[in-house]
């Protein structure tokens, strides 16, 4: 999958075949970042926790299908709010993106440059099957506020991004099959992204969920 028409090599991919799950495209692009919404059928990615990380809270990301490398998370170690980069695949940071408040689950995005401007937030509401509300302006679309959510039986495994008015951006898969994954406590996903869907946006909004269901853990 290349999202700018320039091809990149196919690894082959490790693990269980990708689950597709086939999503129609949204009547105008959606996301943050236009460059990341011009696949024009559902691409499938795999998210994946690195295990031997030395923050403990890497991910890469995946063309489930091909085995491209898409994206990096890169956690900053020391960091209080667990400020986390996400990166292109060639190394380009995209934004960056952390956890906020003291008591609560809530997560903001911002620019990488030193406007430091404002991108997105995210809130985690229950506890025992929570739901993240997203709220961002549509950089890559029509400019205008869009509230998505993000909801699911997570422990099974399954989940979806929706739009205010139902539609489906993206559908999240939980990958249970790997022991090594389940020995360290790391996790896979695989995310089918909607075409015209900022994939670079969703796969941040994923890591946000992760630590969501890792933060209800720990607490109960």
């Amino acid at each position: 999958m290349s999202f700018t028409g320039k091809g990149r090599p196919t690894v082959p991919m490790s693990g269980p075949p990708p689950i597709i799950v086939p999503l129609p495209p949204p009547p105008y692009p959606m996301g943050i970042i236009a460059e990341y919404t011009r696949h024009t059928t559902p691409i499938t990615l795999r998210v994946r926790e690195l295990k031997w990380s030395h923050s403990g809270d890497d991910f890469k990301i995946k063309d489930a299908v091909i085995g491209a490398l898409l994206f990096k998370v890169d956690a900053k170690v020391f960091s209080l709010s667990s400020k986390k980069i996400l990166l292109d695949h060639t190394g380009r940071q995209l934004f960056e993106f952390c956890h906020v408040g003291f008591f609560t689950s809530s997560y903001q995005g911002e620019s990488c440059d030193p406007s430091k401007k404002l991108l997105f937030t995210v809130d985690k509401i229950g506890y025992f099957n929570p739901k993240l509300e997203i709220v961002f302006d549509n950089l890559a679309g029509d400019g205008r506020r869009q509230r998505w959510t993000l909801r699911g039986r997570w422990l099974s495994g399954v989940a979806q991004i929706t739009t205010d008015s139902g539609f489906i951006v993206a559908s999240i898969s939980r990958d249970y099959g790997s022991m090594g994954d389940i020995f360290f406590d790391k996790q896979t996903y695989d995310v089918t992204v909607a075409p015209g869907v900022d994939a670079a946006f969703v796969s941040a909004l994923c890591v946000c969920l992760d630590e969501a269901y890792h933060d209800r853990r720990e607490r109960y």
